[in-house]
């Protein structure tokens, strides 16, 4: 999704909107990054709140991981998801495959 972007300036963003019912969430990216691509970071803005996490590498373009953003709590209804890259580590800063959120389990 960042990669062909030579710097954090070149995307605004990039949002996607669904409804989901109240409750606490775990975000999680699925990325693909070479090791040495990794460091960058990028923002996940959902339900008012701002997270910010850092690329790490997943052995190569063609090998993607789950990435544990953060947890959020979410008020029940229409939600905006934005992603959006904050700095390159190199000349790309990630393939994204997949966000997810997924219900957090108690602690």
């Amino acid at each position: 999704m960042f990669r062909s972007c030579t710097t954090p300036h070149d995307v605004n963003l990039a949002s996607w909107y669904f409804t989901a019912p109240a409750g606490d969430y775990d975000i999680r990216v699925n990325i693909a990054l070479g090791d040495t691509w990794a460091g960058g970071t990028y923002s996940v803005s959902i339900g008012g709140t701002e997270i910010n996490g850092t690329t790490a590498g997943t052995g190569g373009p063609n090998n993607s991981a789950d990435q544990i953003v953060g947890r959020v709590h979410l008020s029940g209804g229409k939600q905006m998801l934005s992603i959006k890259p904050l700095k390159f580590a190199r000349e790309g800063l990630l393939d994204l495959h997949a966000i997810t959120l997924t219900t957090a389990r108690a602690e």
